[in-house]
């Protein structure tokens, strides 16, 4: 921009040449009509010309176009242009008559600046992303995560009315802020038509904006979307009417929204799947008690009245009542640790000797198949503060998997020590040269009910949750529970418990 077309024209050939496209007025009021109509990454200009100074050009252009690049073309550059100038923000000027190469440096500056400040903006574009994320994920409560979305909304984006409207077949749910019972009804159905006629949008292009007019002002409503997956829309008014500058900043929230909404609805049935098992559990352990109390008693009875061959049946019998007794108590401890009912007699004991206890009634089992127990002990007790009976049984969960998932020929060894020189840990180790576990089968194996083997291929019993009831009896205690593992070498459990305190 230059009242003498003269310089214009020096400017368009020079910079054209550099491969700029150029475009040049000599009337500051065209400047501002193309400026408005076009997005130019740098505007020059001199500063002394008859209809409008070249500064205050400088400043509308801005405040149309904050990221706009301004170089300042002077035959004079007296202290107040210059302070005026910067600011309005312009580092870059030019002295008329200025020299060609001085006049393509200065372009070339200006221009890496204003990159650098788009980059800048991209930054902290980011650094907001990541903020919204954590304060958006922050919780798993929709009522909450609704409360949130708005505050953020409002907050950042200068929203005098935020909803969020969520689909649902029975009753659509609306959180609102700013928004009166006259207006709620004609946003509600603009939301409505959004969700109904928006395409989903694509996380690569953004999110479609469906303009609406309320008593509010301008207004931008977003699909909350996850993928193919649509879950209702964010509607956000404006008095002043910016909304186009505010779409990407609303589509970012939008988007975190969606994700959030998701998580915190797949979070909610898992909760409440968890609890029917729960409740399922112990209606089922209940249930079987009574019945298994009367199998156990009355062949407990008739064994000491029939011949030995007889007796051995019903031995069969018994043995199969003890398993299933042993399932249901496995059960019972389940569902305490699922409601944190559990109730701990803490007494102080060597971990060994309830240890040496363990294998003796594990050894038969052992025997049958064949597979030798190895014991590796400290020569001095290692002594913790424990519920013997839980200890005892979580422990012994992990000799049994040792020999159930053993082969022949293959052994079982446990160890036990002190876990570090500071001797507040108590480690045992209980290595196998089994099957081994894969890496895929490694991270769930403590999950309740999770077999490595399809349970119509299984050729091994058990329900699949002794490891569960093993790291939750563990852990209560203070303790942790890590595993070792290589596919058709063995396996190494490691349980690691606190010893016990000086005074007992």
């Amino acid at each position: 921009m230059d009242d003498d077309p003269f310089v214009c024209t020096v400017v368009r050939k020079t910079l054209s040449r550099d491969q700029y496209r150029v475009e040049t007025v000599t009337r500051p009021e065209v400047a501002l009509q193309r400026l408005a109509a076009e997005p130019f990454d740098l505007l020059l200009t001199d500063i002394s010309m008859p209809e409008i100074n070249g500064l205050e050009l400088a400043e509308r252009a801005r405040a149309q176009h904050a990221s706009l690049g301004i170089v300042v073309m002077t035959g004079y550059g007296s202290f107040d242009n210059i302070s005026r100038a910067v600011r309005t923000g312009i580092a870059d000027f030019i002295t008329k008559p200025f020299d060609i190469e001085e006049l393509r440096l200065t372009v070339a500056r200006a221009l890496e600046r204003q990159r650098l400040q788009r980059n800048n903006v991209r930054l902290q574009t980011l650094v907001k992303v990541f903020e919204y994320s954590q304060t958006i994920n922050s919780t798993l409560d929709l009522d909450a995560l609704y409360h949130i979305v708005i505050d953020i909304v409002r907050r950042e984006t200068g929203a005098t009315a935020v909803m969020i409207w969520i689909a649902d077949e029975q009753d659509p749910c609306v959180a609102a802020s700013g928004i009166d019972a006259d207006q709620l009804s004609a946003v509600e159905d603009l939301a409505r038509h959004v969700f109904a006629t928006a395409q989903v949008p694509s996380a690569q292009h953004g999110m479609p904006i469906a303009p609406g007019r309320t008593g509010k002002g301008a207004v931008m409503a977003l699909p909350l979307a996850v993928h193919d997956e649509r879950l209702g829309v964010l509607v956000a008014a404006y008095d002043d009417g910016q909304k186009a500058a505010l779409a990407e900043l609303l589509a970012i929230i939008a988007n975190q929204t969606s994700l959030a909404i998701r998580n915190a609805r797949q979070f909610a049935a898992l909760r409440e799947l968890d609890h029917l098992k729960s409740e399922f559990i112990g209606i089922a352990s209940h249930e079987l008690r009574t019945p298994l109390s009367l199998v156990l008693g009355y062949s407990s009875l008739l064994r000491q009245y029939l011949q030995s061959h007889e007796s051995g049946y019903l031995q069969q019998v018994l043995k199969g009542a003890h398993r299933i007794s042993d399932i249901v108590d496995d059960l019972v401890n389940l569902r305490q640790s699922d409601l944190q009912q559990m109730t701990l007699d803490l007494t102080v004991f060597d971990v060994w000797e309830m240890l040496r206890e363990t294998v003796a009634e594990l050894r038969a089992l052992a025997n049958e198949r064949e597979i030798p127990l190895h014991l590796q002990h400290p020569s001095e007790p290692l002594l913790i503060r424990a519920d013997r009976d839980k200890i005892t049984l979580a422990l012994a969960n992990l000799v049994d998997n040792a020999l159930k998932f053993n082969r022949p020929g293959g052994s079982v060894t446990i160890i036990g020590t002190y876990a570090a020189t500071n001797r507040r840990e108590v480690r045992i180790d209980v290595c196998d040269t089994g099957i081994g576990i894969t890496q895929r089968d490694l991270s769930r194996i403590f999950e309740r009910f999770y077999q490595t083997a399809p349970s119509i291929t299984r050729i091994r019993n058990g329900m699949g949750i002794g490891l569960a009831i093993t790291k939750s009896f563990v852990e209560v205690h203070g303790g942790r529970v890590q595993v070792e593992s290589t596919p058709g070498r063995g396996s190494t459990f490691h349980v690691y418990l606190p010893v016990a305190p000086p005074d007992g």
